[in-house]
C-alpha cells in the first residue's frame, strides 16, 4: 500500500449551480509554490461555460481561491501545465464545442438561457475558430500571459520539456496520437505518430496520452485505450493504458502494449529515485486513484497500487502528481457525497 500522509481539500461547492471542477494538473514553480490549473465555474461534466482556472500553493496544502486565467467564449477543459527556464509556466487546454452533447431535455433546461442567446444560434464560424487546441506561456512566474496560440495536438496534462529545452506535445491530433516539438512554443514540428488502435486486436478510442523522457533521451509515453465494456465480454482492458516508445526523437513509435487493465489516463513523473510513477484513476468500484512503478525505465511494472478510495462514482480521476520534499503531491477530481453533486478538487500527500 502507499503510505497515505494526508488528504486535503484544494476547492469543493457541490451544492453551487456552477460548481463543478475537475481534470486538474499540477506544477512547482521554480520560487516553490505549487500551482494547480483545471477546469472551473461548470455546471457539470459537459457545459459551455468552463473557465480555466489556476490555483496557488506555499506548501500543498492551504490553497488560494480560484483564480481565472482564460475565459474563452466556448468550454475550456482539460489543461496542463509545465515550468521552464527561470520563470517560466506553460498552461496548455482544450476549448470544445457542447452543443452536440447539449440536446437532451435536462442540458436545455439548465442551459435555456444560453440556447436562446448567441451561444446556440452562433455561426460554424465562431465555433470552429474558438475551439481546438490551446496555449498560453508566461515568462515572469504568471505575473503576465502571452495571448493564446493554437496548438496541434492535445494532452489532458499538456507538453514537456526535455533535458535540452526542447518541447514535445504528445497528444490527440487529427490522424490519432502525434508527436510534435518546438523551439520556441510558438511553432510546431511535427515528428511522427503512434500506430493507432486499428492494430490492436480490438478496435477502440486511443485518446489522452503523456510522456517523459527516458535517462537515455529516448522519449516514453502512454496512452489512454478504451472500449465499450458492454462489447468486451471477458475483456478486462476496457479502460486501460498502453505503452509505447519512440528510440529517434519522436519520428517512429513502438506498437502499444497494454501495461494497466482497470484505469485511465496516465500521468508519468520521474521520481527523484530513478523510479518512473504512472498514477491513474480507477473507474472500477471501489472507485479510486492507482499507481503502478517502475525501477527499471519502463519495462517491467511493479503491481498496481492504491492512493486513495473515495470517490463516489465513476465521474473523478484523471490524476497528476509532483514530487515534494515530503513525498509526491497527486492532484485529482471527483465527488465523495452524492451523485447529484458537483465534482471537486482533492490531492494526496503520500509516500512511495
Amino acid at each position: 500500500m502507499a503510505m497515505l500522509k494526508q488528504i486535503n481539500l484544494i476547492w469543493f461547492a457541490p451544492s453551487d449551480k456552477f460548481g463543478y471542477f475537475a481534470w486538474p494538473s499540477i506544477a512547482r514553480l521554480q520560487n516553490g509554490y505549487y500551482m494547480v490549473v483545471a477546469s472551473g465555474y461548470r455546471s457539470s461534466h459537459v457545459c459551455p461555460c468552463g473557465k480555466l482556472v489556476y490555483f496557488l500553493s506555499k506548501d500543498g496544502f492551504d490553497w488560494s481561491i480560484p483564480y481565472v486565467l482564460a475565459d474563452r467564449p466556448i468550454d475550456q477543459r482539460d489543461p496542463g501545465i509545465v515550468t521552464f527556464g527561470e520563470k517560466g509556466i506553460l498552461v496548455s487546454w482544450a476549448s470544445t464545442d457542447s452543443r452536440g452533447r447539449m440536446k437532451g431535455k435536462s442540458y436545455k433546461k439548465a442551459y435555456k438561457h444560453i440556447y436562446k442567446t448567441s451561444y446556440q444560434n452562433a455561426t460554424i464560424g465562431f465555433h470552429s475558430k474558438n475551439q481546438g487546441s490551446w496555449i498560453i506561456y508566461s515568462e515572469d512566474l504568471g505575473l503576465t500571459w502571452c495571448e493564446p496560440i493554437k496548438a496541434p495536438v492535445h494532452a489532458p496534462h499538456g507538453p514537456i520539456v526535455l533535458k535540452d529545452g526542447t518541447f514535445i506535445y504528445f497528444g490527440r491530433g487529427k490522424k490519432g496520437i502525434e508527436c510534435y516539438k518546438s523551439e520556441d512554443i510558438k511553432n510546431w514540428e511535427y515528428l511522427g505518430m503512434v500506430p493507432g488502435s486499428d492494430s490492436l486486436p480490438i478496435k477502440g478510442h486511443y485518446a489522452e496520452p503523456h510522456v517523459i523522457e527516458l535517462e537515455d533521451g529516448r522519449l516514453f509515453g502512454h496512452i489512454r485505450w478504451e472500449k465499450d465494456p458492454n462489447t468486451l465480454i471477458g475483456y478486462s482492458g476496457a479502460f486501460s493504458i498502453r505503452q509505447t516508445i519512440s528510440k529517434d526523437g519522436g519520428k517512429t513509435w513502438t506498437r502499444s502494449k497494454i501495461v494497466v487493465r482497470k484505469g485511465s489516463p496516465p500521468h508519468l513523473m520521474r521520481h527523484s529515485s530513478g523510479a518512473i510513477i504512472c498514477t491513474y484513476g480507477n473507474r472500477y468500484h471501489p472507485y479510486g486513484i492507482d499507481y503502478i512503478v517502475s525501477r527499471d525505465e519502463g519495462k517491467t511494472w511493479e503491481k498496481p497500487r492504491r492512493i486513495s478510495e473515495d470517490a463516489f462514482d465513476t465521474d473523478m480521476g484523471y490524476p497528476a502528481s509532483v514530487e515534494t520534499d515530503d513525498g509526491i503531491l497527486t492532484v485529482y477530481y471527483q465527488k465523495v457525497g452524492s451523485r447529484s453533486e458537483k465534482c471537486g478538487l482533492f490531492a494526496t500527500l503520500w509516500k512511495i
